[in-house]
């Protein structure tokens, strides 16, 4: 029988929530070597990533490269709308409490990949996130690479698929690279 997203997410939400701090952490780490070892990654200019919250996989050390790095913040609530943008000086408590750049917005055109937090991934490159909609409104039209980044255990058999869904190019875990499209 086919879960639903409902169903999905309160599962692999409890499941994250069983990690520990640790294992996140060295998770993460090991995710973010993977990453920037792939070409998408290599060949970027601007990469999208995104403050962690609720132990997702933690891109900070990203920030520590050469790569202009830019974070999601939040628009408009009702129409689902965000945008990303630089980090001048810290990150500020937006819209959901979530902790959003205080720097510029950039030109989505200018962005060459995103990495994109999920509760669940599946091979197909199907994503479920917390069910708000911004990233996939967000990457309906876009462009540059990708990449949905999550824990091995993330990685469900399958998602159920809506048309606004927009699937991963890649997905990296802390065990493997999923090539999807």
């Amino acid at each position: 029988m086919t879960q639903t997203k409902t169903e999905l997410r309160k599962h692999y939400r409890a499941l994250r929530a069983q990690m520990t701090q640790e294992d996140c952490l060295k998770a993460s780490l090991t995710i973010c070597e993977t990453i920037k070892r792939l070409p998408a990654y290599q060949d970027a200019e601007v990469i999208a990533v995104y403050h962690p919250l609720n132990r997702e996989v933690d891109l900070r050390s990203l920030a520590e490269s050469t790569k202009r790095i830019v974070y999601p913040r939040l628009v408009d609530k009702t129409a689902k709308t965000m945008e990303f943008a630089t980090l001048a000086t810290s990150f500020v408590p937006g819209v959901f409490g979530l902790m959003e750049p205080d720097g510029a917005a950039v030109d989505k055109e200018t962005i060459d990949l995103i990495l994109v937090p999920g509760l669940a991934f599946d091979k197909e490159g199907r994503r479920i996130g917390y069910g708000a909609g911004y990233y996939d409104l967000y990457l309906n039209d876009y462009r540059g690479v990708i990449v949905g980044v999550a824990y091995e255990p993330q990685i469900a058999p399958t998602i159920p698929a809506d048309p606004w869904d927009v699937p991963m190019h890649w997905i990296v875990t802390d065990q493997r690279v999923l090539k999807i499209r």
